[in-house]
């Protein structure tokens, strides 16, 4: 009864100050995670901080505002107890499963790089050894995602060459059916090759980003053979991050 009361309280005061506005439910879920890292209880935490997982791709604005505020409510990390708190949020955010829709997976990849960057903040992420790991995972899945030597596809004209060979300035003219549903199939295709293009820039920046931001952490942390071996193999490295890694910048 007592616990059902202070989380009732904790969510009022959550509502008072506007924490989330995103549904009495997310709020509830918001004071109660605040509950927990005031208490420290971290088994709690874990099993609240799940509750974000069906946001990722239902609303992935808020499961990273989410991911911000409670990443914010553990600061400063005091504790131990804090900052395995920490070190399970980001490793969470790190194991979502791609979207299948191409567009919402670039959403999610320009939020999840930003928010990846902001947990670099923290020197209990940058010297952790375990969240390096699940960072090098993490780009070795970005890095299969991505096409070598990838060029754009899409263009500003689709269709240019079917109005060109009718010998007409607009789709609007086009007088044979075989034409106009050739020009719709042309600027469907563009479509989809315009969501590919962005996908790939968007794989691109993470890929780069959050390279150079794994080489330099574990630059300089203390590193043994297995620890080299499991980021160079989950991260893809080449000979040369590898040797970037090694040898410091």
């Amino acid at each position: 009864m007592k616990t059902l009361i202070k989380k009732i309280l904790l969510f009022v005061l959550a509502l008072s100050f506007g924490i989330c506005s995103s549904g009495a439910e997310n709020v509830f879920l918001r004071a109660s995670i605040m509950g927990c890292v005031a208490s420290n209880n971290v088994p709690e935490f874990i099993s609240l901080i799940s509750g974000f997982g069906d946001l990722y791709t239902n609303n992935p604005g808020v499961y990273f505002e989410n991911i911000r505020q409670t990443s914010s409510d553990l600061r400063p990390v005091t504790n131990d107890c804090s900052m395995v708190m920490l070190e399970k949020l980001f490793q969470m955010m790190l194991n979502n499963k791609n979207p299948n829709d191409m567009s919402l997976a670039t959403h999610c990849l320009d939020l999840e790089r930003d928010a990846i960057l902001g947990f670099f903040n923290f020197e209990p992420i940058r010297t952790n050894s375990e969240c390096m790991i699940a960072l090098a995972k993490y780009i070795g899945k970005i890095r299969c995602l991505r096409i070598p030597n990838y060029e754009n596809v899409a263009t500003g004209s689709p269709g240019h060459d079917i109005l060109e060979k009718a010998g007409v300035m607009s789709p609007l003219n086009l007088k044979s059916p075989e034409q106009v549903s050739a020009y719709a199939n042309a600027v469907q295709m563009n479509k989809i090759h315009l969501m590919q293009d962005r996908y790939q820039l968007a794989l691109f920046e993470s890929d780069k980003c959050l390279s150079f931001q794994l080489l330099h952490s574990c630059s300089k942390l203390s590193k043994n053979d297995s620890f080299v071996h499991e980021i160079e193999t989950d991260a893809q490295l080449s000979a040369q991050e590898k040797s970037r890694m090694l040898k410091g910048f």
